[in-house]
């Protein structure tokens, strides 16, 4: 089944390297906007959760208001336990949730594989954990298009979960995830390329999709000059647009609710730092860091991030 998997995800994405013209082309976001404040998707998927009920991505703030107006004075008891979107009741035993799933499975929702996988990779909702199980779901979501999926696929072929490692295939999958829209491929894509012209796109696209920990990269490359002012001024321009587009009363009581929880703290540190919209670094700003290109050690100045 899983090489079976394997061939039907190749067969569906063939292995041909894209040009530089289609590779750093800026891409639509991998989701769209939350359907219930209408809001561009939070980038990092800390932020947003998939409802396999009706399919539908929610952003955290829209979660966090549903809570808030249930368990208000004047509000409606009658939305606890519901999908924000769907009112599908979601207090449901596990079975019941696996079976939501499949039912998205069956009409061709990649992401409903991508979810179901990436409940084989953590043993939860009463699985057992499997990582071959997980990689399969995840190339099955990879062929239908699932952007998130892609990622996982590229997660799997580098680290060996699952699959034989294979960074050809890594690099594959994870080119398509950044074509997609997925900004934390995009980043890593960065990270591991062999020409800095290639590693300077990749990081601006990232950074201009609000990816934070992308700007620090730029600008660690602004100050050995491997950036023009002129660059960077346009970069962090089209970062605090993004930024302020994603910006929400609610999802920032949502990321206040959720700050000092040790599991959410360990896997918001994966992206470096919080890339809630009107965060603030924890890195003071006189903190010296490692310039990615000279490997000489700076001090940066994250004032300009909190206006």
């Amino acid at each position: 089944m899983l090489r079976t998997a394997e061939l039907s995800c190749e067969r569906a994405y063939p292995m041909v390297t894209p040009s530089d013209e289609v590779l750093f082309k800026v891409p639509p976001p991998s989701l769209e906007d939350c359907p219930i404040c209408l809001l561009p998707m939070p980038i990092i998927e800390l932020h947003w959760n998939y409802s396999p009920c009706c399919g539908k991505f929610i952003c955290h703030g829209c979660m966090h208001q549903k809570i808030v107006l249930a368990t208000s004075r004047k509000g409606s008891k009658s939305l606890i336990g519901k999908c924000s979107f769907c009112r599908e009741p979601t207090l449901i035993s596990d079975k019941e949730q696996i079976a939501r799933c499949k039912k998205r499975m069956a009409v061709g929702d990649g992401d409903a594989f991508c979810f179901l996988g990436l409940n084989y990779y953590d043993g939860l909702l009463g699985l057992q954990q499997n990582n071959m199980k997980a990689a399969e779901l995840w190339l099955k979501g990879a062929a239908l298009g699932s952007v998130s999926a892609q990622n996982k696929v590229a997660f799997a072929y580098s680290k060996g979960v699952g699959l034989e490692k294979d960074e050809r295939k890594a690099l594959h999958y994870s080119q398509l995830a950044a074509m997609g829209g997925d900004v934390t491929a995009r980043f890593n894509l960065g990270v591991s390329c062999a020409r800095m012209e290639d590693t300077i796109e990749h990081w601006k696209i990232a950074a201009g999709s609000g990816f934070e920990l992308a700007l620090d990269k730029i600008e660690m490359l602004l100050k050995c000059n491997a950036l023009s002012e002129e660059a960077y001024e346009s970069v962090l321009t089209t970062y605090l647009s993004s930024r302020d587009e994603l910006k929400s009363a609610e999802r920032e009581m949502a990321e206040k609710k959720k700050r000092g929880s040790p599991k959410y703290e360990k896997n918001l540190s994966a992206y470096g730092r919080s890339d809630l919209p009107g965060g603030q670094s924890k890195v003071p700003s006189t903190a010296l860091s490692s310039c990615s290109v000279c490997g000489k050690k700076t001090p940066r100045n994250r004032n300009v991030l909190s206006s």
